[in-house]
């Protein structure tokens, strides 16, 4: 579904990514682990054809996110790690300005993410200002999937949200999984990025290790214990 090669980035004269080459399969869930600024977001910004000025080649479902952008916005869906959406739209009406501007219904929304539309569905009339922190990343999330996308790219998705809405998220994502949706999260979370069939650990712009979580954790009992020696051997 994604496949990176040899990708690298500059901001001037500080480079934010370091000649990182992966790929992410079809149907897998691939959590992204690092510290602020290790090159999260700008990675999601390459993969969602929102920065083409990078050195590098980046390949998802197959087209070129320089030369095919359109295409490749079609079959992703992308939910940021800020708020984004329109906070004095009611609930339904964030959902079909999104599906409107996909060019689609909102009957998606009942295949992909039942469990959080049946959350919300309560709430439709409701402001998206007036929802929950939980809820409202559970209506970006919904947004995010109105039109069947085969990709999901969550920047962050559970930071600032309670114990039961973390769940219901991950209870959802494992579903999509099922469905064959490729799902690249990045998260802070170590207890939920071993979740994940594959866990990236970026630091510095640099790609410290991409492997599964079992792989990682060999002779240590925890990921977060994998994530402190990777940091301390790369950093020492």
């Amino acid at each position: 579904m994604i496949r990176a090669e040899g990708i690298s980035k500059w901001y001037g004269r500080f480079r934010a990514l370091y000649d990182l080459s992966f790929s992410v399969e079809q149907g897998t869930i691939v959590s992204m682990i690092g510290a602020n600024g290790a090159g999260k977001s700008t990675l999601f910004d390459i993969i969602t054809t929102l920065d083409s000025d990078f050195k590098g080649k980046m390949l998802v479902g197959g087209y070129d996110t320089r030369r095919q952008k359109g295409a490749i916005r079609k079959l992703t869906g992308y939910v940021p790690g800020t708020f984004s959406l329109y906070s004095d739209l009611t609930v339904m009406e964030n959902v079909d300005f999104f599906a409107h501007a996909y060019g689609c219904g909102r009957e998606a929304l009942y295949k992909m993410t039942p469990r959080i539309w049946s959350s919300l569905e309560p709430f439709a009339g409701y402001r998206a200002s007036q929802l929950s922190g939980g809820m409202r990343q559970k209506l970006t999330l919904c947004c995010a999937a109105v039109h069947s996308p085969s990709l999901l790219l969550l920047d962050e998705p559970t930071t600032g949200i309670d114990p039961l809405s973390r769940w219901e998220l991950w209870q959802e994502l494992l579903a999509l999984r099922k469905q064959g949706i490729t799902i690249v999260m990045s998260t802070h979370y170590l207890d939920e990025a071993a979740r994940a069939d594959k866990v990236m650990l970026l630091d510095k712009g640099k790609l410290i290790s991409y492997d599964t979580p079992k792989h990682l954790t060999e002779g240590e009992k925890r990921l977060e214990d994998v994530f402190i020696k990777f940091l301390e051997s790369t950093n020492a």
